[in-house]
């Protein structure tokens, strides 16, 4: 994934190589492959230009990758971590439910009904 630009003063000098608009709001990508992520923030009829963090899987992929901001296989890396995180967790839920069982059987275990 190219290198995001989050800070404003960073953008002094910097060279526009394209822009693109993602749903009202706007992606500039720089000649030195960084990029910036803008939106325009209305609070109480104040608009303001404010810097959007993009981070893989928070947005669809087909814009990203079509402006060159991720790759593929940026996206099949986070797919895999994404996976892996869910598996871990199912894992350490089962794990839980089954010590809780213990914990209950070991409890009720001999008791009468």
């Amino acid at each position: 994934m190219k290198r995001q630009i989050t800070d404003l003063a960073e953008l002094v000098g910097k060279t526009i190589e394209r822009t693109a608009d993602y749903e009202g709001d706007k992606l500039l990508c720089f000649t030195d492959g960084t990029f910036a992520y803008f939106y325009i923030k209305d609070e109480y009829d104040n608009p303001k230009l404010e810097i959007d963090e993009y981070t893989i899987g928070k947005y669809e992929y087909s814009f990203w990758l079509r402006n060159g901001i991720i790759t593929q296989a940026d996206i099949d890396e986070f797919a895999a971590r994404e996976a892996e995180e869910l598996r871990l967790s199912a894992e350490q839920a089962r794990s839980r439910e089954r010590a809780q069982y213990e914990r209950l059987r070991a409890k009720f275990e001999g008791k009468p009904s």
